[in-house]
């Protein structure tokens, strides 16, 4: 991920989240659902906002702090605003009792919302292993489903999780 030069270091990472969520156009958060095939609700469980150039996604910590802000342009870059660190990508409210699924990313997270799965995003395909750890023991998680992209670093990154989340 590269870090954008356009937003300056910030601490105040909800305030800023929120900021962005207030900028998000309706008729453009459509365009870019319909273009990843995704649906408007569940971008918006996961928080999306628009930086004016970018769309946001919040970064969480195990306990829902947001710790980060991951970037996407229309053409499919993303990076993170400086200040912030990697964290997970997930709605409030997900039941404890269902099965959970980690995810690769918001929008892998997104779709697995709408088909109805109770999911989480890591930040990377090899990422966030120390809060997906802290995450599923706080919910008492009984079963993990780690989804994987189906590149190679996907493949070993997914089964490498898989192994930690046996303990």
């Amino acid at each position: 991920m590269r870090e954008t030069p356009a937003v300056q270091v910030r601490h105040d990472l909800d305030l800023l989240q929120k900021h962005f969520q207030s900028n998000v156009n309706p008729i453009r958060l459509d365009a870019f659902a319909r273009r990843l095939g995704l649906s408007i609700g569940s971008l918006r469980r996961l928080g999306i906002g628009w930086t004016g150039r970018a769309w946001s996604f919040p970064m969480r910590d195990a306990a829902g702090k947001i710790v980060g802000i991951r970037l996407r342009n229309d053409q499919g870059e993303k990076w993170a605003v400086r200040g912030g660190h990697e964290g997970l990508f997930f709605p409030d409210n997900l039941p404890t009792d269902d099965p959970l699924l980690i995810c690769e990313g918001p929008t892998d997270t997104a779709a697995a919302l709408d088909l109805g799965f109770s999911a989480i995003g890591r930040p990377c395909c090899t990422g966030g292993v120390r809060q997906i750890i802290q995450f599923c023991r706080q919910r008492h998680q009984q079963v993990v489903v780690v989804v994987a992209d189906a590149d190679e670093p996907g493949q070993n990154g997914a089964q490498s999780l898989a192994s930690v989340l046996r303990i």
